[in-house]
C-alpha cells in the first residue's frame, strides 16, 4: 500500500517520506523538534503523511502525535499477526541485526513480557485490539480508517480508492499494472516458524484474534487458516474495517450469531465511556 501512494504523490498531491521517520517514537529525533520533522516533506502539496508503523505500538508516539497533529487521519493496516511477526524477524535478519532464530526470540520476549514496549519486540505486536483502543482515547473514530492487509493485496485499486476518499483527496487516476507489483514484502524468508513454533503462535494469539473480530464485527476470514472463526461475533462492534462495496470487491458472508447481545451491551458501555 505504501509504494502505491508514493507512486500517486503528484495526482494526489500527497508528500510521503521514502522511508520511516521515527520521529514520534524516537526520543533523539523528537528532541530535535517541528522544524526537523518538517524536513521529511515536500510541502508543495495538500496533504503530508507519515509511514511509521511503530507509532501505534508505542504509547509515547501516540502521546506526541496527538500534541503536534491533534487533526491527524490514522490508517491501520492489520496483517494476520503470525505472518507479521515473521515478517519483522526476516526483516531484521535481512539487516544483518543479531536476534537470533525465531525460537530464540520467542522466548526472549516472553521472560520479557512485562517490560515496556519496544520497537524490537515482533510477538507483541500483533495484539492489535489494545492499540486499536489506545488510538481511540487520542483520536475520534471517524479520524481511524482500519484496513485489512490481505485484503489490500488481493484488491489494491479499489482499497487505494478508500484511502483516497477516507484522505478527502481527489479520484485515483488509472494505474499502470506495475504498480501494483508488491516491493514491500518479501518473496522468500531467511527462516519460517517450525509448525510446533506456529502452534503456539496460534495459541499466543487465538483469543486476541477473536477479540479483535468483536471490536471490528469483522470475521476476518482471510485469517482462519491459523484462527477459526467462533460462533458469535459481535453484531455492533465500536470501529469497523471498511471495505470496497459489494459491487466492487465481493466479499465472503459473514457469520453472526443472537447469542452475542450480553457481550454487545457490555461493549456499549465501555466504548460510550471511551468515547464521551
Amino acid at each position: 500500500m505504501r509504494a502505491q501512494l508514493q507512486a500517486l504523490e503528484k495526482p494526489l498531491r500527497l508528500s510521503l517520506p521514502t522511508q520511516e521517520p521515527h520521529f514520534f517514537d524516537n526520543d533523539e529525533e523528537f528532541a530535535l523538534g517541528a522544524s526537523h520533522y518538517a524536513k521529511w516533506f515536500d510541502w508543495n502539496c495538500e496533504m503530508i503523511g507519515d509511514v511509521t508503523p511503530s507509532y501505534m505500538y508505542l504509547p509515547k508516539a501516540l502521546l506526541r502525535l496527538r500534541q503536534y497533529l491533534p487533526q491527524a487521519k490514522l490508517i491501520v493496516l492489520l496483517r494476520n499477526p503470525i505472518g507479521r511477526a515473521v515478517s519483522h524477524h526476516n526483516h531484521d535478519l535481512s539487516k544483518c541485526r543479531k536476534v537470533g532464530s525465531l525460537e530464540e526470540r520467542w522466548t526472549r520476549e516472553m521472560l520479557q513480557a512485562a517490560a515496556e514496549p519496544s520497537r524490537s519486540d515482533a510477538f507483541r505486536r500483533g495484539f492489535y485490539s489494545e492499540q486499536l483502543e489506545r488510538i481511540l482515547q487520542h483520536y475520534p473514530k471517524e479520524q481511524v480508517l482500519v484496513l485489512i492487509s490481505e485484503r489490500c493485496r488481493q484488491d489494491p485499486l479499489q482499497h487505494l480508492k478508500l484511502v483516497a476518499n477516507f484522505l478527502g483527496l481527489q479520484e485515483v487516476p488509472w494505474l499502470s499494472p506495475h504498480i501494483f507489483a508488491e516491493q514491500h514484502v518479501r518473496k522468500w524468508y531467511w527462516e519460517e516458524p517450525s509448525h510446533h513454533l506456529r502452534e503456539k503462535l496460534q495459541h499466543f494469539y487465538g483469543r486476541e484474534v477473536q477479540r479483535l473480530r468483536g471490536l471490528l464485527g469483522d470475521a476476518l476470514p482471510e485469517w482462519d487458516n491459523d484462527f477459526r472463526l467462533p460462533s458469535v461475533v459481535p453484531q455492533h462492534p465500536w470501529l469497523r474495517t471498511v471495505q470496497p462495496r459489494a459491487d466492487e470487491a465481493p466479499l465472503r458472508d459473514r457469520r453472526w450469531s443472537k447469542r452475542s447481545e450480553t457481550l454487545r451491551g457490555q461493549q456499549r458501555k465501555k466504548i460510550s465511556k471511551r468515547l464521551q
